[in-house]
């Protein structure tokens, strides 16, 4: 069992290298929804679970329209979470990818369940976003 001083100072390790993702409480939408926007140096992070749906999709691109305004131009939607995406999550995510290279940004997906990862296969959508196969790997070709 660690000490508290020795998860401390793991933690702050992990916070070192920068690349490392933690497990977090996810924010839960009026609708049940859930997703968490983070932070690594100039990334933004969307991580989203269960449902990505016309009941978050609102939400999610107000942050994009946001971070965008204000020059934010490096966006990773972790989608290790997501059971489910709608026409209304595919089009969030191609018009996002639209907006970000509009300003010369880039837009990686991450962490796709077999199940999504085949749909994107299905729809060709996996020819123009560039996926990766674990949150890492995608912050790392952000950096």
């Amino acid at each position: 069992m660690l000490l508290k001083s020795e998860m401390n100072q793991n933690k702050a390790e992990k916070q070192e290298q920068n690349l490392d993702f933690e497990e977090f409480d996810m924010d839960t939408t009026r609708s049940g929804q859930t997703f968490r926007i983070e932070r690594k140096k100039d990334i933004i992070i969307i991580h989203i679970a269960n449902r990505f749906d016309s009941l978050n999709c609102y939400n999610i691109e107000e942050v994009i329209n946001n971070e965008i305004k204000k020059g934010q131009k490096k966006f990773l939607f972790s989608l290790k979470h997501v059971d489910y995406i709608s026409s209304s999550g595919y089009r969030l995510l191609v018009s996002a990818l639209n907006d970000i290279k509009k300003v010369n940004g880039m837009l990686i997906l991450s962490s796709l369940p077999e199940e999504i990862k085949k749909v994107f296969h299905d729809i060709k959508l996996d020819l123009i976003f560039e996926i990766y196969e674990t949150d890492k790997e995608g912050l790392q070709n952000l950096i």
